[in-house]
């Protein structure tokens, strides 16, 4: 293992994994059991190009992998799937699980992203994710917000980027930090329900930054 820095959410690197990731895998282990336990599962990931989505496909070798090329008008790019999460291509009610790690900070409409989430999956279907939680409060910090009438985006506070493995020059805009309410946000957008779990394992490599846990978030349809 390679340890990046102090953050230890987002660094302890291990075959393209870090932390959080790890976090993932142990839920998804306690979930169904063993690697085996997802064979049977049609599972989605919102990601294509990292160390999490090749391991994934040693469980699911069909699992169904993309990646957000803004601008794309095609469905592919160099052999990657794009997908938007806030306006989803596949049909209702395609998947058993559906994976996201860090991406609903740059989702524009969380509630859209969501929903469509609830839509493509099956009855009893299962959500599961991370992202940069607000613990410490429930309503979401607002970073930036996109006007639906002429896609003009306006920043309510300083300008913050992630990287993006697309555009690693240019990153990508953050315009929400969620808090608890994202629980009662999913429970009414489509999902029975959430909850969130604090993960952490010094076996495992699996460490937060200002306080020890990983929090994964779980929702059923």
């Amino acid at each position: 293992m390679l340890i990046g820095s102090e953050n230890y959410r987002e660094s302890i690197t291990a075959e393209g994994c870090l932390s959080r990731h790890r976090a993932v895998l142990m839920l998804l282990e306690r979930l169904y059991g063993s690697p085996q336990g997802l064979a049977g599962e049609r599972v989605y990931l919102a990601e294509a190009l990292s160390g999490f989505a090749r391991r994934l496909q040693q469980w699911v070798p069909d699992v169904v992998l993309s990646e957000y090329l803004e601008g794309a008008t095609e469905s592919f790019s160099d052999g990657v799937r794009h997908e938007d999460l806030c306006a989803l291509s596949f049909a209702d009610a395609a998947f058993d699980l559906v994976i996201t790690n860090e991406l609903f900070e740059h989702v524009h409409s969380l509630d859209a992203a969501l929903g469509e989430i609830a839509r493509v999956l099956k009855p009893g279907g299962r959500m599961i994710c991370t992202f940069p939680f607000a613990y410490g409060q429930h309503e979401q910090i607002r970073k930036a917000v996109r006007h639906p009438d002429d896609g003009r985006v306006e920043l309510l506070a300083e300008l913050e980027l992630h990287g993006d493995p697309i555009r690693p020059q240019q990153g990508s805009m953050v315009y929400q930090v969620s808090g608890w309410s994202i629980l009662d946000q999913a429970r009414t957008l489509g999902f029975t329900w959430a909850c969130m779990h604090a993960i952490a394992s010094w076996k495992h490599g699996v460490l937060g930054g200002e306080i020890p846990v990983i929090f994964v978030m779980e929702a059923e349809r």
